[in-house]
């Protein structure tokens, strides 16, 4: 007899395409619900789900604490025009206008620094 004889069963998978790494995801009620419909309206098992995501996802970095500063900053120029606003309202445009120039001459100021970073 040979021994060349077939053992069944597919072939071992090369390499590089072997699935070799597990994880572990706890998933709340909702997202399992969310992540099965997907997958059945794909038309893929769960797992098969999960890889292709994440081979088509795209990854943000988070923003630099340079970059949050500024975001603060920003936030609070929008707040401070806001009560701005207000005030003209309430004292009427000429005082009002008086705390609006210096105030815009400060933020003109800080975009600058923004768009020379």
């Amino acid at each position: 007899m040979t021994d060349n004889k077939h053992k069944g069963g597919r072939p071992p998978l090369p390499k590089g395409v072997k699935k070799t790494k597990q994880y572990t995801v706890h998933l709340n009620p909702l997202e399992d619900l969310v992540v099965r419909a997907n997958a059945k309206s794909a038309g893929l098992r769960v797992p098969e789900l999960l890889a292709k995501s994440a081979q088509q996802v795209t990854i943000k970095a988070l923003p630099t604490p340079d970059e949050c500063e500024l975001m603060r900053l920003v936030a609070n120029f929008t707040n401070n025009t806001n009560q701005l606003a207000h005030a003209a309202h309430i004292m009427g445009y000429e005082d009002a206008s008086k705390m609006y120039s210096s105030t815009v001459q400060f933020y003109s100021h800080l975009l600058h620094q923004i768009q020379t970073r």
